[in-house]
């Protein structure tokens, strides 16, 4: 059975606990043990979802946040991408460098991005840059330690090879290393991808003007729980969506890569 056929047979299991859970959510607002002025009934909160495809709230329709929430992660993303892979290839293979690193990188992992934001907002002030800063620091220690490991784990004899070829160091790096640890430095990269659009979601409660997450903020503030909730929905649809576009990236290298050897 193919793997499309196994995922159509499944998708009725995965649904049956969303469906659950709304009927659930709506008879705990109709008998009144939940207030609706606090959590509206999920029709309203769908009506409302659609209502901003088209109709602006917070200054913005929900498209329009929706782009500037994902170029926003987008920039993060790639700046956090890229400087995580070269520095932990070079952290891996190049001990000075990895026994200065290791030890700040070590305190400073342990920071949740949302600490970041009041330092953020000090540099940078509030807007793109703020936000961007916060996505980085979500992003880098997922895929710098799947790239350090990963290029450790590289057989000595690959390195050893190449270093009797009197391969010039740049070299080493992308056509030895860089290709051995690629399936862990994807399977990073796929987390740190999750964790930077969790990050961004968090800055843009604070540091920003505009996007989902400002849009959540305006809706608790005008005590609109419907607004509030459709964009949660709205994070989560795009998160889901963000997650299985890596996946499949990732499956598809991975192939590619098994296809190589």
């Amino acid at each position: 059975m193919s793997s499309r056929a196994l995922a159509l047979r499944r998708l009725p299991l995965g649904v049956l606990p969303f469906l659950v859970l709304i009927v659930v959510w709506d008879l705990a607002v109709v008998t009144g043990w939940a207030p609706e002025s606090h959590i509206p009934r999920p029709w309203k909160v769908l009506t409302t979802f659609f209502e901003q495809l088209v109709v602006p709230f917070a200054g913005n329709t929900l498209p329009l946040d929706v782009a500037t929430s994902l170029g926003r992660w987008a920039l993060g993303f790639a700046l956090g991408a890229l400087i995580a892979v070269p520095l932990g290839l070079v952290m891996a293979w190049v001990r000075p460098v990895d026994y200065v690193v290791t030890p700040i990188f070590e305190v400073l992992r342990f920071i949740p991005p949302l600490a970041w934001v009041p330092f953020a907002i000090l540099w940078f002030g509030i807007g793109a840059e703020a936000s961007a800063f916060v996505i980085v620091t979500g992003v880098l220690p997922p895929i710098l330690i799947n790239t350090y490991f990963g290029a450790r784990g590289v057989p000595r004899a690959f390195v050893d090879a190449a270093r009797t070829l009197a391969t010039p160091a740049h070299r080493m790096f992308l056509e030895v290393l860089m290709p051995a640890a690629l399936p862990v430095i994807v399977g990073g990269i796929r987390i740190g991808a999750g964790l930077g659009w969790m990050s961004l979601i968090g800055s843009e409660l604070i540091a920003v003007r505009s996007g989902l997450g400002y849009k959540i903020v305006i809706g608790m503030q005008a005590f609109r729980p419907e607004f509030v909730i459709s964009g949660m929905v709205a994070i989560g649809l795009i998160g889901f969506i963000i997650d299985v576009t890596t996946r499949r990236v990732e499956r598809r290298m991975l192939a590619r890569l098994g296809q190589m050897a």
